[in-house]
């Protein structure tokens, strides 16, 4: 399969894709909380508070 993408594009997938694999992103900071006031929630608590029903969302 070939993507039509510029290849600055493509090694931004791979480096990103590699670095998840190796644990680079499961960095913890204060910064979230920092800057609302409020403590950080992972996306699947996010999108459990969420009530897309009205907003046409796919289910």
């Amino acid at each position: 399969m070939q993507f039509k993408a510029p290849q600055f594009e493509l090694d931004g997938w791979v480096s990103s894709y590699s670095a998840i694999a190796v644990g680079e992103f499961e960095v913890l900071s204060d910064t979230v909380e920092r800057f609302t006031g409020r403590a950080p929630m992972s996306l699947k608590a996010y999108l459990a508070m969420r009530d897309y029903s009205r907003q046409g969302a796919v289910h």
